[in-house]
């Protein structure tokens, strides 16, 4: 959703947006064709495809920062948001861990069934 919103404000905003001429932008089109190619041919396609439309939309917004990070203090911004982030999740997972660690101490040292299902209910998020 936050992806949609941001190329909607991309189109409609007034600030001029191209991607930089450089030869790093260029490898990572090159690069993107190459996993599409390989997808095709993939020992398993239903996975594959799946795997290549995260990929194809995590590098949509970075061609999408490519474009709109222009000055030093965007850029600054951009990695401070994203620093923040990690460190975000970081410690929800902290908490989450030492959650669960105490409850499996109170139960006797192994963990009740409920337990394990919400452990690995996170892991697949």
């Amino acid at each position: 959703m936050v992806g949609i919103v941001t190329l909607i404000a991309l189109v409609t905003g007034k600030d001029k947006v191209s991607l930089p001429r450089h030869g790093i932008v260029v490898a990572l089109v090159l690069f993107l064709l190459w996993t599409g190619v390989t997808t095709v041919f993939a020992i398993y396609p239903g996975d594959s495809v799946t795997q290549l439309e995260k990929v194809l939309k995590i590098q949509l917004m970075t061609f999408v920062a490519l474009a709109v990070l222009r000055e030093r203090k965007h850029i600054q911004l951009f990695a401070w948001v994203n620093a923040l982030s990690v460190g975000f999740y970081g410690l929800k997972g902290g908490l989450f861990t030492l959650q669960v660690r105490r409850r499996a101490s109170a139960s006797g040292g192994r963990l009740a069934a409920s337990s394990r299902a919400t452990m690995s209910s996170a892991w697949r998020c």
